[in-house]
């Protein structure tokens, strides 16, 4: 299996949005706004935290890395409304990371630095990403090596979380059900991520996987 804390060169992202509602913007206080973004915050923070994707440890805020000190999501969202009220953080952070729990092939769990990011949250307009910069969702990683039990194991929890924070929020996800982005080694199809159907097709002849792997099978699912 590839090395899970391993950045793999670039990010998936899943971006969360409210475009079409124009009432939106201003800030958590306005009076004529239909949305929290604390209330977003902690709806999507208790989804990851659910899945173990992601324990929030810190935030970037104006470059610099604050710990979270508090012991519990309430707390973490409490402090973060305390310091908008005081303007100790405004328009936007930058990121919310921690630690996440990879599944390994025996079910052992692996705690990995990063695992999945909250990104632009800002706080003018209901703006977000989800991200993730590993490659164990995968069954071929981008150092060429077959993960495919690895892959079954976690991609799930992945797609089952962004199913969830977008049904949670009635909000937008970017890229939609009908939409393919293949820009990267590893492409997205709304809330489904899989390999280049070539590269994984070109490698599974060269250098087939020991364990059973139905390859367009798999492709089938998303193509």
């Amino acid at each position: 299996m590839s090395d899970t804390s391993r950045y793999m060169g670039f990010s998936l992202n899943w971006g969360f949005s409210d475009f079409l509602n124009t009432s939106n913007f201003i800030g958590p206080e306005a009076s004529n706004q239909t949305w929290n973004p604390f209330d977003d915050l902690f709806k999507t923070l208790k989804v990851l935290i659910e899945e173990q994707l992601l324990l929030p440890k810190y935030y970037l805020y104006d470059n610099r890395e604050i710990q979270f000190n508090e012991k519990n999501l309430e707390e973490i969202i409490f402090a973060l409304q305390n310091q908008y009220k005081t303007k100790d953080i405004t328009t936007e952070i930058l990121r919310i990371g921690g630690v996440g729990y990879v599944i390994l092939e025996n079910d052992e769990m692996l705690k990995v630095e990063n695992l999945v990011t909250i990104d632009m949250f800002r706080f003018f307009e209901r703006s977000f990403l989800i991200s993730t910069a590993k490659d164990i969702w995968v069954p071929l990683s981008m150092n060429f090596e077959w993960q495919i039990q690895v892959a079954e194991k976690n991609a799930p929890r992945l797609t089952r979380a962004l199913v969830n924070i977008e049904n949670s929020l009635g909000v937008i996800i970017d890229p939609r059900d009908d939409e393919i982005d293949n820009e990267y080694p590893i492409w997205q199809r709304g809330k489904y991520f899989f390999n280049n159907p070539q590269i994984l097709r070109d490698e599974f002849q060269i250098n087939p996987p020991e364990v059973n792997f139905d390859c367009e099978g798999y492709l089938s699912q998303f193509i």
